[in-house]
């Protein structure tokens, strides 16, 4: 596994961290599922992602799902229980 300069990541300051950083920022309007943009392609399909809340109201119920087109080297899909309200903001770390 590499290490990634998070200064490099979306969201990120200084330091290395043993992934990748992604963050997103709700629109309000994605609905239920939607997919996030990874940013730099990830090396292959079978990586690792654990999520926080890191600026919501309510914290959603989050899946991941893998397969088909949910998860490729450019992006993943994710599933929430409820919408997201504009401008909250949920972190991935992604390994592998």
């Amino acid at each position: 596994m590499s290490h990634i300069p998070s200064s490099a990541q979306p969201g990120g300051s200084t330091g290395t961290l043993p992934g990748r950083v992604v963050t997103y920022t709700a629109t309000g309007i994605e609905g239920t599922s939607f997919l996030v943009p990874i940013g730099a392609t990830m090396p292959s399909t079978s990586y690792a992602i654990t999520w926080s809340p890191s600026g919501v109201t309510n914290v959603p119920v989050v899946d991941l799902p893998t397969g088909g087109a949910n998860r490729a080297t450019t992006y993943f899909r994710v599933q929430t229980a409820t919408t997201l309200t504009a401008g909250e903001v949920l972190t991935f770390v992604l390994f592998g």
